[in-house]
């Protein structure tokens, strides 16, 4: 079982060696995101309600991801939620490969 860790955590620096790019958190403003139409997911206003609880007593811990136009790819309920709660701004990390 260690052995095959030890593989992968191996195999994970070599594919992270492949990509130079370090990931780095922006502060965007929300009104400059732009919702994917094509999400396949869709929240209830229960769920948003949810998680703007849980932003709201945990902090913002799990940035939206946005392409290099700032669409979004993944995130579209935080999104919500966020305005929800009146934020201006939230975490992005952009992945534009």
């Amino acid at each position: 079982m260690i052995s095959s860790f030890r593989a992968k955590t191996a195999d994970n620096a070599a594919c992270a060696n492949l990509h130079t790019r370090e990931l780095s958190i922006e502060w965007v403003p929300i009104k400059k995101l732009e919702l994917n139409p094509n999400n396949p997911r869709v929240h209830s206003e229960k769920q948003v309600r949810q998680l703007a609880g849980s932003i709201k007593a945990f902090g913002f811990n799990a940035p939206i991801l946005v392409d290099a136009d700032l669409k979004i790819i993944a995130g579209h309920g935080r999104v919500q939620a966020a305005e929800l709660l009146g934020m201006k701004y939230v975490p992005t990390i952009r992945l534009e490969h």
